[in-house]
């Protein structure tokens, strides 16, 4: 929230995996797995594994 260009960027790919993915919940929520593990390692001040 601190971030809005993050925020808008992870709005903008939960939209785009919404259209690609409308009934496949796993899918939806692999395709956010790459993003949410960068924002988190950079809070964190890490790298990612």
């Amino acid at each position: 929230r601190a971030d809005p260009g993050l925020v808008a960027g992870y709005e903008a790919l939960k939209r785009e995996l919404s259209e690609a993915h409308p009934n496949d919940r796993a899918a939806y929520t692999k395709g956010k797995t790459r993003f949410v593990t960068e924002v988190v390692a950079n809070a964190r001040g890490g790298a990612i594994l």
